[in-house]
């Protein structure tokens, strides 16, 4: 299994009033070496930020199908939830906002550990396993998305700062 890229859509972003949700997709290709297909009723995947206890986002798919000896790639749905009762010291945010550019540096790359809840069925059998790892991936978006105003602090409320400062964001599909 490879990730290959992560995708925004039109409208990515949406403030909330504790912080903010951004929708994209991550292309996924996988190599199934067997004679025999997998078909995966239900695929699930849960996102945490290293070190921090929280879950940060995840995404659900339903029905995919990797026939035997084939690559296949899909685009899974995933949603990235940023939260300040998740976030009360700002780790993450500040973190995000370097790794993104926004402190004045090049974007680099951004780790997030993730949980995957497969269910699938093999010659028939249905089986449920659990793996967890964690991947890494350019920031989506540009400081120049971003728009961030260096000069201002983050403030007291990080849903606050990202309303008027992060998110006056032209945010385009890669």
């Amino acid at each position: 299994m490879s990730l290959n890229n992560v995708q925004l859509g039109s409208s990515p972003v949406t403030l909330t009033s504790s912080g903010l949700s951004v929708s994209f997709s991550v292309g996924i290709s996988v190599a199934n070496p067997n004679f025999f297909n997998i078909d995966f009723t239900k695929i699930t995947a849960t996102a945490q930020y290293p070190g921090v206890d929280s879950d940060l986002g995840g995404g659900t798919l339903n029905n995919v199908n990797f026939k035997g000896r084939t690559e296949s790639t899909f685009d899974f749905p995933f949603s990235f939830n940023y939260t300040t009762a998740a976030d009360p010291n700002q780790v993450i945010l500040r973190d995000l906002l370097s790794k993104c550019g926004g402190s004045g540096g090049s974007a680099q790359d951004i780790t997030i550990d993730y949980d995957l809840d497969l269910q699938l069925k093999i010659l028939g059998v249905s089986i449920n396993p659990q793996l967890s790892s964690s991947a890494s991936f350019t920031c989506p978006i540009s400081a120049d998305d971003l728009q961030v105003r260096r000069h201002v602090p983050i403030s007291a409320d990080p849903a606050e700062h990202c309303r008027r400062n992060l998110v006056t964001a032209n945010f385009v599909s890669s």
